[in-house]
C-alpha cells in the first residue's frame, strides 16, 4: 500500500479566488435568495415525486402509462438526490446544521444511507481523482478508471458495457455496498465510525421505509412481476441519472488523475480544478436539474455553498484559473462530455502495459 497523499496549503490562488469570491458569499441579500430558490426546488421535486409514485400505484396499469410514469419516478428520485441530498450533507442546504442533517435524510428515504455516503464522500472530496484514495474511481475489477489501476481483459470493452452496469449502481449501493462498508467500518482507507443512536434509527429506519412504499405498498396492488419490473426500471433510471452526472465531471480525459504518494500532491485548491470539470454550463435546464453538478469546480472549491450560487461563482473562478495559469476545464454540451468520458473509458480499457508496482 501506498503511503497516504498530502496537499499543500493555501497559495495565490486559493488566496486570490477566496477574496474574490466574498462579495458573493458575504452578501446577505445573495444568500438569502439563494437559500429560498433552492427550498423552492426542493418542494418541487419533492412534489414530482409523489405525484409519479402514486400515478403508478394507483393509476397506471397499461404500458403507455407505465412506462412514461416510471421514467419521471426515476428522474425525480434522483433529483432528490441531486438538488436536496447532496447540498444537505455538505452543509449547504441551509444555515442551520440541525436543518442539514434532516435534509441529508431524504437519502435514506429513497433507499440509499446518508450515513455512509458522508463518509464516501468526504473521501472523494479530499482526495479527488487519486489512485487508492478516492473511492470514487474504484470499480474495480468492473471498470478501470485510471491509469495506475490494473488492467484486465475485459476492460478492453468496458466503453460498450460500462453504460449497462451504470443502470445498476444504485440498486448495489441500496442491497449490497452500504452494509459491506458498514461491516469493514470502513470506505476504502477511510475509516468511520459505525452509526450509533440517532445515527442507526435513521439508518434502519430509512432502508425499512424504503423497502414499505418500494415494495411492500405496490404489492398489495400489483402482480410481483409488475412490481419487480417498475422497480428494476425506476432504479435503472435513477441510477443512471446519477453516475452520468458524476462521471462527466471527473472521469474524462481532461480530468488529471494523480498516482498515490506523499509527495504526489501540490496545492489542494489547484488540483481541485484540474481533476474536475464542468460541462453544459450555459444550459438552463440541465444545471437545473443536476443541481448545479454541471458545475462540478466550483462545488468542489466551494462545498459548503448552495448550489443556486455556482453559476454566479463560476466566472470568478474561470478568471482566477486563467490569470493564475491553471487549466480551467469545461464542456460547451452533455454531449460532448458523453464523448470524452467515453474516449477515456476506451484508452484505460486498451491501454497495453500494465502500472509500474
Amino acid at each position: 500500500m501506498t503511503g497516504r497523499i498530502r496537499f499543500q496549503g493555501a497559495g495565490e490562488f486559493s488566496r486570490l479566488l477566496n477574496q474574490r469570491a466574498e462579495g458573493v458569499l458575504s452578501d446577505t441579500a445573495t444568500m438569502r435568495r439563494a437559500y429560498r430558490v433552492l427550498w423552492a426546488k426542493s418542494a418541487f421535486v419533492f412534489a414530482w415525486t409523489a405525484a409519479s409514485y402514486l400515478v403508478l400505484l394507483l393509476v397506471a396499469t397499461a404500458p403507455a402509462a407505465v412506462i412514461p410514469a416510471s421514467l419521471s419516478l426515476g428522474l425525480a428520485a434522483a433529483a432528490i438526490g441531486f438538488c436536496v441530498m447532496h447540498d444537505a450533507n455538505h452543509g449547504g442546504y441551509a444555515r442551520s446544521r440541525t436543518v442539514n442533517r434532516f435534509a441529508a435524510h431524504s437519502l435514506d428515504l429513497i433507499g440509499g444511507s446518508s450515513y455512509v455516503w458522508a463518509a464516501k464522500h468526504l473521501a472523494h472530496h479530499t482526495y479527488t481523482n487519486v489512485a487508492d484514495h478516492d473511492p470514487d474511481i474504484d470499480a474495480l475489477p468492473f471498470a478501470r478508471f485510471e491509469p495506475t489501476q490494473r488492467r484486465r481483459l475485459w476492460h478492453r470493452y468496458q466503453h460498450l458495457y460500462m453504460w449497462i452496469l451504470y443502470a445498476f449502481v444504485t440498486l448495489r449501493w441500496q442491497a449490497v455496498t452500504d452494509f459491506t462498508f458498514l461491516a469493514r467500518g470502513s470506505i476504502g482507507r477511510t475509516t468511520f465510525r459505525r452509526p450509533r443512536g440517532w445515527n442507526l434509527v435513521g439508518l434502519v429506519g430509512g432502508k425499512t421505509f424504503f423497502v414499505v412504499w418500494a415494495i411492500a405498498i405496490p404489492l398489495m396492488l400489483h402482480s410481483p412481476l409488475h412490481v419487480l419490473l417498475v422497480f428494476l426500471g425506476v432504479s435503472a433510471v435513477a441510477s443512471l441519472a446519477l453516475t452520468v452526472t458524476f462521471q462527466l465531471s471527473h472521469c474524462l480525459e481532461e480530468a488529471i488523475t494523480l498516482p498515490a504518494g506523499p509527495s504526489a500532491g501540490g496545492e489542494w485548491h489547484v488540483h481541485q480544478v484540474e481533476a474536475t470539470s464542468d460541462f453544459a454550463q450555459g444550459n438552463t435546464v440541465i444545471r437545473w436539474y443536476v443541481g448545479g453538478l454541471n458545475h462540478q469546480i466550483e462545488h468542489h472549491l466551494f462545498p459548503r455553498v448552495p448550489h443556486t450560487l455556482h453559476p454566479q461563482l463560476a466566472g470568478i473562478v474561470r478568471t482566477t484559473a486563467l490569470e493564475c495559469g491553471i487549466a480551467y476545464n469545461t464542456h460547451p454540451s452533455m454531449w460532448t462530455a458523453l464523448r470524452s468520458h467515453a474516449r477515456w473509458l476506451k484508452q484505460m480499457g486498451a491501454a497495453a502495459t500494465e502500472p509500474a508496482a
